[in-house]
């Protein structure tokens, strides 16, 4: 009878699944290694979000359909998988809030699908162990069993039910038989949706019982699940998958470690394994290895070459042998992720390991995804092996098991083999121990770059613009562009040299290869202003670490010649804020934008103790306070909802003109002893303080530096506060 049943529930989760068939052929990209975004190709362009808006067009042009993005949530570490505040998205070493959503919508609209990492096993304190804000929550939705139970720490202590997985060290384990728990996370990823995510990707898939990713998973309907489930027992995995499904019309996907394994063991030599070279270990009895090969599971098998976590372990894949496992899992059924470091290059660390991936592997992978996409290789395309044995593994592929005729042909290993099956076939991409071969010619989408990256720039100045694109035969594409923020066509302008823009400009340009195949759009946005003094404001550290005289160091500032250059080794003073007590600011004269960091004038530059992380372009008066919760270890100081509550009737404050005019706001006030007036934008962020005169009576604040808006002005005294909206024109 058990048997049965277990037939039976494939079965009907393979009806289930052939119903969402959009993701059969699809390609996931992800787009992030372990602190990512300290990259230079992200630091140089504005950040992480930026660089994946200019680039999202030609990504998914070359064959990436989905792309899977790092948490976007707050947290106390910078990738984001020690998440506290889960509703904040601008608190993130990633990019703003706003910049997310430009690249979301940028995404979408290019068909290239966004899919979250959502870690909604644990959470982090926001400043302590269990002080959870932004949802508020409380002890009771902390697992009874949680290593807190038994810690020393200030708080509340763990009342919720056991945990129904596997503990996780270092964050509270959520109780997700909690409603309140339930109910948070649904909201958490109707609030993801709202952004533009597509679909998720659930971090620590052992952490809770799969009833609970399942009833998420029915009730916010993504487009692509997919479960960090890190286990090599595909019986485990297939256990897992099929414990989603909470009678709705998708379960989730797993990753498929058993293949990674697999394929580690027979490729991969470290110094706690030695790679065997026999490919028997991917035949599984006549069928592919790993999950991707289990009958019913192939399109919910997302198989990779490495990941964020696995790249510095004794599993991970180097050199010659990346491409070679790419060549394997972009030829075979499953849904293929291409791990960005592997792509880009780079260096990368985590736990006192290195890895440096060069240049990259980026053309190798493009002709493999062109061969997949030119084949019509799917989730479910049908393979038969012909050699499986030391030195050698070879297959054929058919884009359908009811094809005659297979459309490419594989092998991988030192060993000598030719495709024999059928005739036709031609020599598409090859490498060190692989070869692909097809049947028809493959064409791939050519690479399109605009340069410098998107900028802000001072008034009355040129930006001089070049395009570039390379294509694969070795023939110089065709460029159109535009530069009105519209969608290039084939009818739009040819592109043949540099130009130079002086006003705000949109660049949009897309790339033509003899074929008419096209790179996809990509683009840069050109803004330019006049120059004004930033004003930054710091509170920092007075316990451990100690700050009693904070420093500042500054970078990437425009105009280039606005300020002297910072020496690190000269550190620059910034001066005690009178007005606020505890507070020191710096003013940066002159300029539109500006990179900097916080530190105590130490040497050696540690972070978290003796300087902050990079606080990147900012254009306008900032308020910043140490924060050792967050990854940066400062956070911008805003005005708070439960501020604005607290509008005290004992304070007056009305605004005697209103819109301000001539760059000035008018006020009256009274019960203002000790007080001071705050102005904030609609963000919250607070853009400059000043000191009431009397008690009672009239002053004027300076705005002529302020672009025309709403914003709030707030009074706060020793006898209460009072807030009022003022415009300024």
């Amino acid at each position: 009878m058990k048997h049965r049943f277990t037939l039976l529930l494939v079965l009907l989760l393979s009806v289930i699944s052939v119903k969402g068939q959009d993701y059969l052929d699809d390609i996931m990209f992800q787009s992030f290694g372990w602190d990512e975004y300290s990259q230079s190709r992200h630091t140089s362009e504005g950040g992480f979000y930026e660089y994946y808006n200019s680039r999202a067009g030609n990504l998914k042009a070359i064959g990436f359909d989905m792309i899977w993005l790092p948490p976007p949530s707050a947290s106390t570490g910078g990738v984001g998988y020690f998440p506290t505040e889960l509703y904040n998205f601008s608190q993130t070493s990633w990019g703003s809030e706003a910049q997310l959503k430009k690249m979301l919508a940028n995404m979408n609209a290019r068909g290239l699908y966004p899919i979250a990492d959502v870690v909604a096993n644990h959470r982090s304190g926001t400043t302590g162990w269990v002080d959870f804000t932004n949802p508020a929550w409380g002890c009771e939705t902390i697992c009874s069993n949680d290593d807190a139970a038994s810690a020393s720490y200030v708080g509340c202590r763990p009342s919720g039910a056991p945990d129904t997985g596997m503990e996780f060290g270092g964050s509270r384990d959520m109780d997700h038989t909690n409603l309140t728990v339930q109910n948070g996370y649904k909201e958490f990823l109707t609030r993801l949706k709202a952004l533009g995510f597509k679909g998720w990707r659930w971090d620590v898939a052992k952490g809770f019982s799969a009833s609970y990713f399942g009833n998420y998973i029915n009730d916010s309907k993504p487009y692509y699940s997919v479960g960090e489930f890190w286990d090599g027992d595909v019986n485990a995995l297939k256990t897992w998958i099929n414990g989603t499904y909470s009678g709705g019309a998708t379960i989730s996907g797993a990753f498929d470690f058993s293949l990674y394994y697999a394929m580690s063991a027979i490729m991969v030599t470290s110094t706690s394994q030695t790679a065997t070279n026999n490919y028997s270990g991917l035949n599984w009895s006549g069928n592919m290895a790993g999950l991707a090969g289990q009958y019913g599971f192939s399109e919910k098998a997302v198989t990779f070459v490495d990941n964020h976590d696995t790249f510095v372990h004794g599993s991970a894949f180097l050199g010659s042998n990346i491409p070679k496992a790419y060549a394997y899992i972009l030829t075979h059924p499953g849904i293929p992720c291409v791990f960005a470091p592997h792509y880009y290059g780079g260096t990368y660390a985590k736990d006192g390991v290195t890895r440096n991936y060069g240049a990259g592997y980026a053309s190798a992978i493009n002709k493999l995804m062109a061969i997949r996409k030119a084949t019509g290789i799917n989730a479910y395309s049908n393979v038969t092996i012909d050699k499986s044995e030391s030195g050698l593994y070879a297959a054929y592929i058919k884009k359908n098991a009811s094809d005659t005729e297979p459309v490419v042909a594989v092998k991988i290993g030192p060993y000598s083999w030719t495709p024999s099956l059928g005739t036709g076939w031609i020599l598409s991409a090859s490498g060190t121990d692989y070869v692909v071969w097809t049947k028809t010619a493959i064409n791939v989408a050519p690479t399109i770059t605009i340069t410098p990256s998107s900028s802000k720039n001072v008034s009355g100045t040129n930006v001089t613009v070049t395009i570039s694109a390379s294509d694969d035969s070795g023939n110089a594409p065709t460029i159109r562009y535009t530069l009105d923020g519209s969608e290039p066509t084939v009818s739009s302008p040819l592109y043949s040299s540099s130009f130079t823009v002086n006003s705000n400009t949109t660049v949009k340009a897309v790339a033509f290869d003899n074929l008419g195949l096209s790179s996809g759009v990509v683009e840069r946005a050109y803004t330019f202003e006049t120059p004004r003094n930033i004003v930054v404001r710091f509170k920092p550290p007075t316990t451990t670490p100690n700050w009693p005289s904070p420093k500042i160091h500054y970078w990437n500032y425009s105009p280039t010649n606005a300020l002297p250059a910072a020496n690190w080794n000269t550190p620059i003073d910034m001066t005690a804020d009178v007005d606020n007590p505890g507070w020191f600011k710096y003013t940066f004269p002159s300029i539109i934008q500006v990179s900097f960091l916080f530190r105590d004038g130490n040497a050696t530059g540690t972070l978290g103790q003796t300087k902050t992380g990079d606080i990147i372009n900012v254009t306008q008066d900032t308020w910043y306070e140490w924060d050792p919760t967050n990854s940066l270890f400062v956070k911008q100081v805003s005005l708070s909802t439960d501020d604005l509550a607290l509008n005290a009737k004992k304070v007056t404050l009305d605004i005697l003109q209103n819109p301000a005019l001539n760059g000035v706001i008018r006020v009256r006030y009274s019960n203002a002893k000790g007080g001071n007036l705050y102005l904030y934008d609609l963000s919250g962020k607070m853009l400059k303080t000043q000191k009431v005169s009397a008690n009672s009576g009239d002053d004027t604040i300076s705005v002529s530096n302020l672009q025309s808006g709403n914003y709030l002005l707030m009074l706060k005294s020793d006898q209460g506060m009072s807030v009022s909206k003022v415009i300024i024109k």
